[in-house]
């Protein structure tokens, strides 16, 4: 079992009924609203669709979290293992311009596209 992209709980993988002991219903709309744009290595990115400014992601590493600024790879908000911010500001490095567009795309509403992972 994995954890829950939403809750964060370990429960049976995501079907079509989100399990009973979670307590955040999921529907169209709320994966639509926190699309996963790229995981690697345990680490999960996405953004918010739409979200605050300044132009961000959201990554993820076990229990901990942070909010990127995609400009400067700086965190905005909350903390990751330093391997997990090196390895994250590396692939946000590589794939700014991809992070810009889908930020933009994220402010219309649009559909996200996703960017590829590290090799």
């Amino acid at each position: 079992m994995r954890p829950c992209r939403l809750c964060r709980m370990r429960h049976r993988p995501l079907t079509s009924r989100h399990h009973r002991t979670c307590p955040i219903p999921v529907s169209q709309s709320v994966w639509e609203v926190v699309p996963q744009i790229s995981c690697f290595y345990g680490i999960v990115i996405w953004m918010y669709r739409p979200d605050h400014p300044p132009p961000h992601f959201h990554a993820q590493y076990g229990e901990h979290w942070a909010q990127i600024g995609i400009a400067e790879q700086v965190v905005l908000n909350g903390s990751l293992p330093p391997r997990a911010l090196r390895l994250i500001t590396n692939w946000a490095l590589m794939h700014r311009a991809e992070l810009l567009t889908n930020w933009n795309l994220a402010q219309k509403r649009q559909p996200l596209v996703p960017i590829d992972p590290l090799p």
